[in-house]
């Protein structure tokens, strides 16, 4: 109760939060988190790349995409459609998180 109105009343005189983005403290406080989001995106992003490729160089997607056709089952016909488009969409996540790099490192 108390912490909420201090927010309130910092929140509600500008020129108080002017004087207190100008602190060392908040400053610091600022830069470690800027620090912090883009290592954690970094690493968010480096695993789902290597999810990627686990999924993309998998065996069983494979297997799956690789079994002869009998057109009197549809789980099969399903089963190789799924892991068509799964593959299909893995490619194109990778290619979009390759552009996102590039273009981050480009700016």
């Amino acid at each position: 109760m108390v912490l909420r109105t201090i927010l309130r009343y910092i929140a509600s005189h500008p020129e108080l939060v002017e004087r207190l983005s100008e602190t060392w403290v908040i400053r610091r406080l600022a830069q470690l988190t800027a620090y912090s989001y883009i290592k954690a995106k970094e690493i968010g992003e480096d695993g789902v790349q290597k999810g990627v490729e686990k999924i993309r160089d998998s065996e069983v997607l494979r297997s799956l995409e690789e079994q002869p056709p009998d057109e009197s089952d549809r789980v099969s016909s399903f089963t190789r459609t799924f892991a068509k488009e799964l593959r299909e969409g893995m490619d194109e996540l990778s290619e979009k998180i390759d552009k996102e790099k590039i273009k981050d490192k480009n700016n």
